[in-house]
């Protein structure tokens, strides 16, 4: 049985879309099942961390917010 070039052509794209279609379905539901925290996969100390400056950053700004919020309500 020989097989028309064409045919063949048109059965290898199909599979790859299809692998490809697949990949990312299962990569949006690994990521709604169970997010990535910041630190996944780090295997650094966390010292001079970008990640870690930020959460003290985002930290230090929300005490001052409530801080802030607190001193008008009086």
């Amino acid at each position: 049985m020989k097989f028309d070039q064409q045919l063949l052509q048109t059965i290898i794209v199909i599979i790859v879309v299809l692998a490809a279609v697949l990949f990312i379905i299962y990569k949006v539901v690994k990521k709604i099942k169970q997010p990535v925290s910041g630190c996944t996969g780090c295997s650094s100390d966390c010292q001079g961390c970008e990640l870690t400056e930020l959460k003290k950053n985002i930290d230090k700004s929300k005490k001052l917010k409530n801080k802030n919020l607190a001193a008008k309500e009086k």
